[in-house]
Parts: structure tokens; C-alpha cells; sequence
């Protein structure tokens, strides 16, 4: 019974390291994010690949709606 007991505890321990770590892993990741204004952050989006273009507005997509009448759910 003390060896359940005992790895319960540990159990306990390695999960709570386990999520305070992860917490802050991720709060020094957002701890300093970059201020830009609009037009900085569509220049950089674009840069790193954005599917955006400098002349096209993000509502030129191509249509990917599907027609989902034969499914059967209504």
C-alpha cells in the first residue's frame, strides 16, 4: 500500500512540474510581444509567407464551400 501511495505522490509531483513548466514556458514566450500597427504587421505576415498579396484583399479566396445536401443530416 505504501508503494501505490508513494508513486502517487511522485505521480502528483512530475504532473504539477509538468504544467507549471508548460505555463511558464509559455508565458515568457508572451511576455514581450512585438507593437506594430496594421500596416507593419500585413508587411511581416506577407513576408513570412502570408497567403495574402500586396494588391488582393484577404476576401479573394476561392470558393471551398461543398454542398453537404446529401449527407443526410438536417
Amino acid at each position: 500500500m505504501a508503494m501505490v501511495a508513494a508513486t502517487m505522490v511522485a505521480l502528483l509531483f512530475v504532473s504539477l512540474a509538468m504544467f507549471f513548466g508548460l505555463w511558464w514556458l509559455i508565458e515568457e514566450e508572451t511576455a514581450d510581444p512585438p507593437v506594430m500597427d496594421r500596416a507593419e504587421a500585413e508587411r511581416r505576415a506577407i513576408e513570412q509567407g502570408g497567403r495574402g498579396t500586396k494588391d488582393g484583399s484577404p476576401d479573394e479566396r476561392p470558393n471551398d464551400e461543398r454542398d453537404d445536401d446529401d449527407v443526410g443530416w438536417d
